[in-house]
Protein backbone atom coordinates (compact mmCIF):
# COMPACT_ATOMS: atom_id res chain seq x y z
CA UNK A 1 0.00 0.00 0.00
CA UNK A 2 1.23 3.64 -0.71
CA UNK A 3 0.69 7.00 0.05
CA UNK A 4 -0.06 9.38 -2.99
CA UNK A 5 -0.79 13.13 -3.45
CA UNK A 6 -4.40 13.24 -3.98
CA UNK A 7 -5.01 13.81 -7.90
CA UNK A 8 -2.38 11.54 -8.56
CA UNK A 9 -2.64 8.81 -11.94
CA UNK A 10 -2.08 5.32 -12.21
CA UNK A 11 1.15 6.11 -14.07
CA UNK A 12 2.72 8.55 -11.93
CA UNK A 13 2.26 6.02 -9.15
CA UNK A 14 3.95 3.27 -11.17
CA UNK A 15 6.80 5.49 -11.43
CA UNK A 16 7.19 6.39 -8.20
CA UNK A 17 7.37 2.90 -7.00
CA UNK A 18 9.23 1.26 -9.84
CA UNK A 19 11.68 1.93 -12.78
CA UNK A 20 9.46 2.36 -15.70
CA UNK A 21 10.52 3.32 -19.63
CA UNK A 22 7.34 4.97 -21.17
CA UNK A 23 6.57 6.76 -24.62
CA UNK A 24 4.82 9.41 -25.48
CA UNK A 25 2.57 9.01 -28.55
CA UNK A 26 1.07 12.45 -27.83
CA UNK A 27 -2.75 12.29 -28.33
CA UNK A 28 -2.84 8.34 -27.91
CA UNK A 29 -1.32 8.82 -24.58
CA UNK A 30 1.70 7.26 -22.71
CA UNK A 31 2.76 3.67 -23.25
CA UNK A 32 4.54 1.58 -20.23
CA UNK A 33 7.71 -0.31 -22.23
CA UNK A 34 8.92 -1.64 -19.28
CA UNK A 35 8.92 -2.43 -15.86
CA UNK A 36 11.85 -2.66 -13.70
CA UNK A 37 13.15 -3.73 -17.05
CA UNK A 38 11.20 -6.01 -17.81
CA UNK A 39 9.99 -5.76 -21.57
CA UNK A 40 7.40 -8.14 -23.31
CA UNK A 41 7.98 -9.65 -26.82
CA UNK A 42 6.00 -8.62 -29.40
CA UNK A 43 3.02 -10.98 -28.47
CA UNK A 44 2.41 -8.92 -24.56
CA UNK A 45 1.77 -5.61 -23.68
CA UNK A 46 1.78 -4.17 -20.19
CA UNK A 47 -1.82 -4.02 -18.73
CA UNK A 48 -2.76 -2.39 -16.16
CA UNK A 49 -5.74 -3.28 -13.83
CA UNK A 50 -8.24 -0.78 -11.27
CA UNK A 51 -10.20 -3.31 -8.88
CA UNK A 52 -9.37 -6.28 -10.47
CA UNK A 53 -10.58 -5.12 -13.61
CA UNK A 54 -8.71 -3.83 -17.39
CA UNK A 55 -8.89 -0.29 -17.43
CA UNK A 56 -10.32 0.61 -20.03
CA UNK A 57 -8.52 4.71 -20.11
CA UNK A 58 -4.46 5.11 -20.01
CA UNK A 59 -2.30 4.62 -16.92
CA UNK A 60 -1.56 8.68 -17.38
CA UNK A 61 -4.91 9.79 -17.34
CA UNK A 62 -7.06 7.49 -14.93
CA UNK A 63 -6.88 8.79 -11.42
CA UNK A 64 -6.40 7.22 -7.91
CA UNK A 65 -9.40 6.97 -5.75
CA UNK A 66 -9.15 6.13 -2.30
CA UNK A 67 -8.90 2.73 -2.10
CA UNK A 68 -8.12 1.32 -5.47
CA UNK A 69 -6.04 -1.49 -5.94
CA UNK A 70 -3.71 -1.25 -9.24
CA UNK A 71 -1.77 -4.00 -10.71
CA UNK A 72 0.31 -4.33 -13.66
CA UNK A 73 0.36 -7.63 -15.97
CA UNK A 74 2.09 -9.07 -19.38
CA UNK A 75 -1.21 -9.25 -21.04
CA UNK A 76 -1.24 -11.31 -24.85
CA UNK A 77 -2.31 -9.28 -27.50
CA UNK A 78 -5.64 -10.85 -29.50
CA UNK A 79 -4.78 -10.80 -33.43
CA UNK A 80 -8.29 -9.69 -33.94
CA UNK A 81 -9.16 -10.69 -38.03
CA UNK A 82 -6.47 -13.43 -38.57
Amino acid sequence: QYTIMLGSDALTLLQSTHKVEIKDYGSMGKFVLSIDGVKPDSKHFWEFFVNGKSSNVGASVYVLKAGDKIEWKLSTISSSGQ
